[in-house]
């Protein structure tokens, strides 16, 4: 008998039958309940069990917790007596000129000057501002002058997910000298890289406010993450209009497609893959090739769906005048800004009616069409508002948020992004509450060490965990094909 360990999805011999495992569900074809249970190695699976877990708790949120908390209490020292004073300043990207680059606002934007980040008018008492605050949400994520919504599109999918962007920060807290450390994986190079930036960001003379990407609140992860790109690309300007594709590898590491309408071929989509091309001067120089993998609009949908089940981060380009996506541009009075990233946060079907959750990083200009938040679809059949969760107000507003019928994005996007994101052990971190001050880390890891044990995300990413990669795309593809070439 096949030894049977829930890594993700595979495939074993057992007495000549094939034995399925996926994810949480351990059986045979033939029906060999026995299997799992029997099996030596996952005997000694179980045993090992507490103490991997232990191990991992001692790693992820123990010793992380007395690191963080002696930082903490050293850098309130530091903020008490040398203040800002012996600040960090990174020459390697000096704040100038150089940096900004020939930006496609730049003419608008007036005089420019680089500032070091400090707190908003609702926060200025505390007198710091807060690497991370509150956790990590999606309307976080606030667009600029710049023209860099594929980016900022691809951060907000990964926002949905727990310790998807922590991960990528070696620091985890406000620095009062204004360094910070980050990761970044190099597509053209397969490698990740460790960048490092200061905290001073292209401001408005005349405002006194960021010019690019907006603080949310107190809290400036955003535009040190934005600053950490311009950097491994040579300037703000090298990270305008791009392919949310290659932001979602930057940003994990992990397998990515792009899927696209081909119309001519009778409303297909077709599979394109991307690869880096030999560029040193262009670090998010890649092409998307053919692949003769299609799929017809039903299928598709499907696929999607596959998708959404299997956490995938996924995005969606409107309708544009090339390829790639920047500030978004054209006729806005559907709500859909053409040329314009687009996150997509769900799909599902229910009650015969298909529906995509999208969210637009500018944090307004939603769908004004069937089932936009004010539709009357919504009134009409509660049990598909109900199915959804959604509930409509009178007064809502728009923030960016938007549902949209199946048949209505195909009139108004050509392409969609997927990244099939890595899970494991890695996903979780220890999350340092600054609202608490110094016991902050205590805090986190109480509430990080409470899920990890007490609601079992241990156990479960432990075994059964599953890498990103193009096989596993692949996986999923294959009962939605419908064509070959």
């Amino acid at each position: 008998m096949g030894a049977c360990i829930c890594k993700g999805i595979k495939s074993i011999r057992c007495d000549q039958q094939t034995c399925m495992v996926y994810s949480k569900l351990k059986f045979c074809k033939d029906g060999c309940a026995g299997c799992f249970t029997k099996s030596l190695v996952c005997i000694i699976n179980l045993f090992a069990t507490p103490w991997c877990l232990a191990f991992h708790l001692l790693r992820i949120y123990l010793l992380p917790c007395i690191y963080f908390t002696f930082e903490s209490c050293w850098y309130s020292f530091w903020r008490k007596t040398v203040g800002e004073h012996l600040a960090f300043e990174d020459r390697t990207f000096p704040a100038s000129e150089s940096s900004l680059g020939p930006v496609e606002a730049r003419s608008r934007l007036g005089q420019v000057t680089w500032e070091r980040l400090k707190p908003q008018e609702e926060d200025v008492e505390s007198g710091v501002v807060a690497l991370f605050k509150d956790g990590i949400e999606p309307s976080d994520v606030c667009q600029g002058a710049l023209g860099n919504c594929f980016l900022l599109a691809a951060v907000a999918c990964l926002c949905e997910f727990d310790g998807a962007i922590e991960q990528l920060f070696i620091d985890k807290q406000s620095n009062p000298r204004g360094k910070y450390r980050l990761w970044l994986y190099d597509v053209q190079a397969t490698r990740w890289r460790r960048i490092v930036v200061d905290d001073r960001v292209p401001t408005s003379a005349s405002t006194g406010k960021p010019l690019f990407s907006q603080p949310a609140g107190n809290e400036v992860w955003v535009l040190l993450l934005e600053k950490a790109f311009a950097k491994f690309t040579g300037s703000y300007a090298n990270i305008e209009a791009g392919h949310t594709v290659w932001a979602f590898e930057a940003l994990t590491g992990d397998a990515v497609v792009t899927y696209q309408l081909q119309e001519k071929n009778g409303q297909k989509w077709e599979h394109l893959s991307m690869k880096p091309k030999k560029d040193k001067t262009n670090k998010r120089a890649v092409g998307l090739y053919h692949s003769g993998r299609f799929f017809d609009k039903d299928s598709m949908f499907k696929l999607l769906c596959s998708y959404d089940r299997h956490a995938a981060v996924m995005g969606a380009g409107s309708r544009g005048t090339d390829d790639t996506l920047s500030q978004g541009r054209g006729d806005t009075s559907s709500g859909i800004v053409a040329g314009h990233a687009y996150t997509i946060k769900a799909v599902a079907e229910h009650h015969g009616v298909r529906l995509l959750q999208l969210r637009n990083p500018w944090g307004g200009w939603e769908w004004k069409g069937k089932w936009s938040d004010n539709s009357a679809e919504w009134r009409k059949k509660p049990q598909v508002a109900q199915a959804f969760g959604f509930k409509q107000e009178k007064d809502s507003c728009d923030d960016g948020l938007f549902f949209m019928e199946w048949d209505d994005f195909l009139n108004h996007f050509n392409h969609i992004d997927v990244c099939l994101r890595t899970q494991g052990m890695a996903e979780f971190n220890l999350r340092v509450h600054e609202e608490y001050g110094l016991c902050g880390p205590t805090v986190g890891c109480c509430i990080g060490a409470s899920k990890f044990l007490c609601l079992c995300q241990g156990v479960y990413k432990m075994w059964c965990g599953r890498k990103g990669n193009d096989t596993a795309i692949e996986d999923l593809e294959a009962p939605y094909l419908s064509k070959k070439k």
